[in-house]
């Protein structure tokens, strides 16, 4: 049978073992708040990023449209250009020039 010493000396030794769990346990709280303060920082930058790669998506989009643009006035300044050069080259009785 436990006496009242053996209670109290059993409880001393649970104390003593649990003591440092507890104090373990109080560090992950701490490493844990810490981790979700990154995450949150993180998730602000994230959002940061997320507009400003929204923003450089448009300005490719719209480079995309003028280059399409300018592709186009140089194909018909190149078509104008060949027409010029047959004509030149039938008036002085020039082969036509062969294009691939």
């Amino acid at each position: 049978m436990l006496t009242d010493e053996d209670i109290l000396k059993i409880g001393d030794e649970m104390t003593r073992i649990v003591s440092p769990i507890h104090d373990d346990i109080d560090e992950i709280k701490k490493d844990i708040t810490g981790i979700k303060d990154d995450i949150t920082g993180i998730k602000k930058d994230v959002n940061e990023l997320t507009g400003k790669v929204d923003a450089l998506t448009v300005d490719v989009i719209d480079l995309q449209q003028q280059v399409g643009v300018i592709r186009d006035d140089i194909k018909i300044i190149k078509d104008q250009n060949n027409r010029e050069h047959d004509e030149i080259r039938k008036f002085v009785k020039m082969p036509p020039f062969i294009r691939s």
